[in-house]
């Protein structure tokens, strides 16, 4: 267990979890089901006092605090699991019964946020949780609450699955019987997030400093959506930014809006003697080069059978080898130094999308060799890693896509496999889950 936390203050958020009246308070202890020996627990652990300093001490610090509350209508469905039959010996958690209510020990003020779900163990799901923390800024996320195997135990895997960093607050949590909680804390969490206590939480002093401030980072397809977003994120927090595109001009707008901390260094990674003036150019101004976001990535919508070896071999130039080419020029380096991190931008097309056949082969391939990668140079300091992201719009990625027909036919198809190609979020918020992805190799 932690003794000692980096916490960036500035980064961090608190979330509790379902600290609501028919789950922990008092007066369920001795009742038959779930919520009595829970309240018991929580009443053992001292749970409640421990999380009310908690709360304190985030308002103080201008932390966010979310609520993540679960409550459904009278007559809505539960599933039939179980842990479900036991738990509905009578109604609990009613919408706008005191049952529902956070307990009156640890309730919300008007700047807190809370969320309420009435479907699912993962408390983040069906909720606004996570958009309302990428508006706030906030990638570190402190977490508390019930049950600790289940409900804490499923958000912390989804938000670590999105990139945001965990610290569990372990004599905060609490679960029935204590070998389920202990299980979770003593063998799951700490693959997943910092396990650590209140006590040091609120000792902890949070770090102030950059972690990317004066780091050189090489970006490339840099000129528009989400490396372009990168490339600002980045600057805010500091980093000097290589900024990388075949499009001179729109790299040279880029640099002027930003300043001297981006350099625009015009690239075709497809063209190997292009990748190599690009590495001399950064060693003659005498950078070591610290992180490289292989972002570029290009992909042509139609019928395989109408698509052509041609835009076949652009895609795979570009998407692949170009990845592969930036991180044969920049790695020796790293090696030498004996640390660096390469970030290959990942998609969910990986799985294969048809209409996109080319475009979903090359980012399973990049994919596969990220693992090889980061296999081959993990034990030297080197970290090669991979960010999966979802459609993101406005991103110039869709230019190519020019026959309305064939986007018809895609999206048709799209839907009928179940493949969420609608639900697109902006080049801010993907940016922002690759510098989480960045911060947090930053501090393994």
């Amino acid at each position: 267990m932690a003794t000692e936390l980096d916490l960036p203050r500035h980064r961090a958020a608190v979330l509790l979890v379902e600290l609501q009246n028919d789950i922990v308070h008092e007066s369920n202890i001795g009742k038959k089901g779930f919520r009595g020996v829970l309240a018991a627990q929580v009443k053992k652990r001292d749970v409640l006092p421990k999380v009310r300093r908690v709360i304190d001490a985030a308002h103080a610090a201008a932390v966010p605090v979310c609520y993540i509350n679960y409550a459904r209508k009278p007559d809505f469905p539960r599933p039939k699991t179980l842990l479900h039959r036991r738990a509905a010996a009578e109604p609990t958690l009613i919408e706008g019964t005191w049952g529902a209510e956070t307990h009156e020990a640890v309730a919300p003020t008007a700047r807190d946020f809370v969320f309420t779900r009435c479907v699912a163990v993962d408390g983040s799901y069906g909720t606004q949780l996570y958009p309302v923390l990428r508006m706030l800024e906030r990638d570190a996320l402190l977490i508390a609450g019930v049950s600790t195997n289940l409900a804490v135990e499923g958000i912390v895997r989804a938000s670590v699955n999105r990139g945001f960093e965990m610290f569990v607050i372990e004599d905060c949590c609490a679960s029935f019987p204590d070998e389920w909680h202990d299980f979770s804390i003593k063998n799951i969490m700490p693959l997943l997030a910092t396990v650590t206590s209140s006590a040091t939480v609120l000792t902890t002093r949070p770090r102030m400093t950059e972690p990317l401030r004066g780091r050189v980072v090489v970006v490339t397809g840099a000129s528009m959506g989400i490396g372009r977003a990168l490339t600002l994120a980045l600057a805010r927090r500091g980093a000097r930014v290589v900024a990388v595109a075949r499009s001179a001009e729109r790299l040279q707008d880029l640099a002027a809006e930003v300043g001297p901390s981006v350099t625009a260094v015009p690239t075709d990674v497809a063209d190997p003697r292009s990748i190599a003036q690009l590495a001399e150019a950064i060693r003659e101004r005498g950078d070591t080069v610290h992180t490289v976001v292989n972002n570029a990535a290009i992909g042509h919508l139609a019928p395989f059978l109408e698509s052509t070896p041609e835009q076949w071999r652009e895609i795979i130039d570009i998407n692949l080898i170009g990845a592969l080419q930036v991180m044969q020029a920049f790695l020796p380096s790293m090696l030498a130094a004996g640390s660096g991190l390469v970030v290959n931008i990942g998609s969910t097309g990986a799985v294969g999308w048809p209409y996109l056949t080319l475009y979903s082969a090359t980012k399973a391939a990049l994919h596969a060799a990220t693992v090889a990668l980061d296999r081959e140079f993990g034990a030297r300091g080197v970290r090669v890693l991979s960010v999966e992201l979802g459609p993101t719009q406005p991103t110039g990625f869709g230019a190519r896509f020019r026959n309305p027909d064939h986007v018809a036919a895609a999206t048709s198809s799209w839907t009928q496999l179940g493949i969420k190609w609608s639900g697109t979020v902006t080049p801010e918020e993907s940016a922002e889950r690759i510098l989480a992805t960045i911060e947090a190799a930053g501090r393994d």
